[in-house]
C-alpha cells in the first residue's frame, strides 16, 4: 500500500507549498496529493479552499486573482513563523519540486464554469513530460471527463465521500474514498472491475493497517513519516 502526503506533509509544513512537498520527499512518502485551481489569467496554482483567506489572509478566490497577485501572497505565516514568506506555487513549480522522487495526485478543483482547468493541467503535464508520474482526481465529474478526453494516458479517478461511496459504471483506474466509508466489500467489488481504492485522510496507523488488509492501494495522510513508523510498530 502506498503512502501519499495529503497536500504535502501538511502536519509539519503549510499545505500545498513547495516546503510541504520537499518535506514529503524527506519523509519517504511515495507521493503527494495536491489541489489545483486556475487563476484569472489561466495559471494553475496550488490552492485548496474556495478562497485564499485561511492560508494567506486574502479573501478573494484564486479565480479572481492574477498569477502575479497570488505569487506575492504569504502562504506560510499562518502555519508558523519558520515558514514566513512561503508562497503559493504553480503546478509547474510543484512538478519541478517533486521530480521523479514523488508521484503527484493532482486534485482538480474548478471554479464555477471553469472546466478548462482540465485542459490547462493536461497541457502543463505534457509540456513538463510528467504524464507518467502523475494521477488526477476530482469530485467534479465534468472536469474529470474533460481531462480524460484530452489526456487519456494519465489515470484519472473520482473522489467519493460518505454514503456516496458506491462504484459507478464510468469509474476506471481508481476511486478516492473517505476512509470511514471503506470496507472489505467495497475494495473487493472495485478490484473485480480492475479499480484501485485510495483512502483519505488517514492519520491513525491502526486504521491504515486495517485498510491495507482490505487491499486498499493507497492512503493519504498529513504525516507520512509518522504513519509509516506507526504501521511498522503495529505489524506482527
Amino acid at each position: 500500500m502506498q503512502i501519499f502526503a495529503h497536500r504535502g506533509s501538511s502536519a509539519r509544513a503549510p499545505e500545498n507549498t513547495l516546503a510541504a512537498l520537499r518535506l514529503a520527499i524527506a519523509d519517504g512518502a511515495d507521493g503527494a496529493e495536491i489541489d489545483v485551481q486556475v487563476t484569472r489569467d489561466n495559471e494553475v496554482v496550488l490552492v485548496h479552499d474556495a478562497d485564499l483567506l485561511r492560508t494567506t489572509g486574502d479573501p478573494r478566490p484564486a479565480c479572481g486573482c492574477s498569477a502575479e497577485a497570488i505569487a506575492a501572497l504569504d502562504a506560510g505565516s499562518w502555519f508558523g513563523p519558520a515558514f514566513k514568506g512561503e508562497r503559493i506555487p504553480t503546478l509547474t513549480e510543484a512538478l519541478e519540486a517533486a521530480g521523479d522522487r514523488l508521484r503527484l495526485n493532482i486534485e482538480l478543483k474548478p471554479a464555477p464554469g471553469r472546466l478548462d482547468l482540465g485542459d490547462r493541467v493536461a497541457a502543463i503535464l505534457k509540456e513538463a513530460g510528467a504524464t507518467g508520474r502523475c494521477i488526477v482526481s476530482s469530485f467534479d465529474a465534468a472536469v474529470l471527463q474533460r481531462f480524460r478526453d484530452v489526456c487519456p494516458t494519465v489515470p484519472a479517478g473520482r473522489i467519493l465521500a460518505g454514503d456516496s461511496a458506491g462504484l459507478d459504471p464510468t469509474d476506471a483506474g481508481f476511486v478516492s474514498v473517505e476512509h470511514t466509508a471503506i470496507d472489505a466489500a467495497l475494495v473487493k467489488a472495485a478490484a473485480a472491475r480492475g479499480i484501485g481504492v485510495h483512502a483519505w485522510t488517514v492519520n491513525d496507523p491502526r486504521r491504515a493497517l486495517v485498510l491495507a488488509s482490505f487491499g486498499v492501494a493507497c492512503v493519504m495522510t498529513d504525516d507520512p513519516a509518522a504513519l509509516r513508523a506507526g504501521m511498522a510498530k503495529g505489524r506482527p
